[in-house]
């Protein structure tokens, strides 16, 4: 078989078919029905790392996460744990993710890391942008595997490369403070050739992700290839203890329907994803929800107002001295939500809302409240601020299912984190203040079980909701 079948014959075998389409040249479509919560694709990444500790950003703060990660699944290392004995670069949480590791995939990159980084002085790189010299460096060691083992190498590796060539670069289109520091980058590895392939990286990773932030980086060439972005997707990836990048069905999927995933975060105004979409991805957005095709499409004209003279939401507490309430609105979606109603009764609960209350500036403030809530408990100890807690986590789960799919798994974790907080005020010593019942905790701890683990989801497919949800990056 010819490199140019491989990538058409693996993703046949998985019931997918890449197409071309005249508006945004191809497109994948399902051959076969999907179920919610089925996997669609499952594979390693061409080249992944966790986020290095203590690096800073161009402005001098500290870039994500502080704490050194396991290279296999991205999770924080304890105090004493192993490390390759080879390489003595990566390191791991368990003897377990060191032996999986080992046998997916860092036999093959092990002595190659490690001379490429015995050979390059990464100094000179400004530290936003080391990612993007380790990524480089790991990249052109996959493909230099793929070369040097031919048929010994797995054939998901040769997929991957395969699937890595046929990306588009944009490189006329990066803006020229980028392609600077990419030539910087091609200087410091002896590669002229490294310029286009940061450009087609720059446009096409991902990021692992969890609550905190980034926690790792992932070149997966396959994913980027076959499916393109909508702001209303049905299917969601992830990256998974296993080390592996898996893309699961967030609805039924039907055979001739296209497999999307959302490239930019849907909670955010629909001016704000067009806006990035295009800087980041060289496409105007025209997808079901952006051309107002879809209810939703109502919702992104509420979101994208301005707060009424910047004033913050009506409900929203200055010094949580006053009583914890939830919005009649945000009651009424979490309603519609929970009882599964449909989008038009979503809409008749925000439609004719206050900016100040309904607005991407109000959602902010309702997480931060979240947060601080939390922050409080956590530092006295005290269980005061749960109601407020409850009552702010109800507030974002309304927004939640005003800009993601009932199905996806954010939803999902807010239910939970929801149905967590509103029990501890039922618990805590505070009065009870009506922000929750025994029934609404209950019918949202269902909620997050239905879409967290939806019956047809193998355990394979399950991980995507339990392990880490993925956002691209630039």
């Amino acid at each position: 078989m010819e490199d140019g079948d491989i990538v058409d014959a693996f993703i046949s075998r998985r019931g997918l078919q890449l197409e071309t389409d005249a508006t945004k040249g191809q497109r994948t479509v399902a051959r076969r029905n999907f179920r919610r919560g089925e996997a669609i694709i499952s594979i390693p990444p061409l080249f992944g790392f966790p986020v290095h500790p203590g690096e800073k950003d161009e402005e001098g703060e500290e870039k994500e996460s502080e704490e050194d990660r396991c290279y296999l699944c991205f999770s924080q290392v304890p105090p004493r744990h192993p490390r390759c004995s080879q390489c003595g670069i990566s390191q791991y949480c368990s003897a377990e993710c060191l032996t999986t590791h080992w046998k997916q995939r860092h036999y093959f990159e092990c002595t190659r890391i490690k001379d490429s980084t015995a050979r390059v002085d990464s100094k000179r790189i400004k530290p936003s942008f080391r990612p993007w010299l380790r990524m480089a460096m790991g990249v052109d060691c996959a493909t230099a595997a793929t070369s040097e083992l031919q048929g010994r190498a797995p054939r998901w590796l040769r997929v991957q490369t395969v699937a890595w060539t046929r990306l588009v670069s944009h490189r006329a289109q990066h803006p020229r403070h980028i392609t600077r520091q990419y030539e910087e980058i091609a200087t410091v590895l002896g590669s002229p050739s490294a310029v286009d392939a940061l450009c087609r990286f720059g446009c096409n990773n991902f990021a692992a992700a969890n609550e905190s932030g980034t926690i790792g980086h992932l070149c997966c060439p396959l994913v980027s290839l076959l499916l393109n972005h909508s702001c209303l997707p049905n299917a969601a990836y992830a990256y998974t203890a296993s080390g592996e990048l898996l893309v699961t069905a967030l609805t039924d999927i039907r055979s001739g329907d296209e497999i999307s995933l959302a490239y930019v975060d849907g909670l955010l105004p629909r001016s704000q994803r067009q806006k990035e979409l295009s800087a980041v991805y060289f496409f105007d957005c025209k997808c079901i929800r952006c051309s107002g095709q879809a209810p939703r499409a109502l919702i992104d004209e509420l979101m994208d107002r301005k707060p009424e003279q910047e004033k913050l939401p009506s409900a929203l507490p200055t010094d949580f001295a006053m009583p914890a309430a939830v919005d009649g609105w945000a009651l009424k979606v979490v309603a519609v939500l929970l009882a599964n109603a449909g989008d038009s009764l979503m809409l008749e609960a925000v439609r004719g809302q206050l900016a100040r209350d309904v607005s991407f500036v109000a959602y902010s403030h309702w997480r931060e409240c979240q947060d601080e809530c939390l922050d409080r408990v956590a530092a006295n100890e005290s269980d005061a601020q749960w109601p407020w807690a409850a009552a702010a986590a109800l507030h974002v789960l309304a927004f939640y299912a005003l800009a993601y799919p009932p199905t996806h798994p954010l939803v999902g974790r807010q239910c939970l984190k929801a149905a967590q907080l509103a029990w501890n005020a039922l618990q805590s010593s505070s009065a009870n203040q009506g922000v929750a019942d025994r029934a609404l905790v209950g019918a949202l701890a269902s909620a997050a079980q239905s879409i967290l683990e939806p019956p047809s989801s193998s355990s394979v497919g399950r991980q995507i909701f339990a392990i880490l949800d993925l956002v691209n990056e630039k």
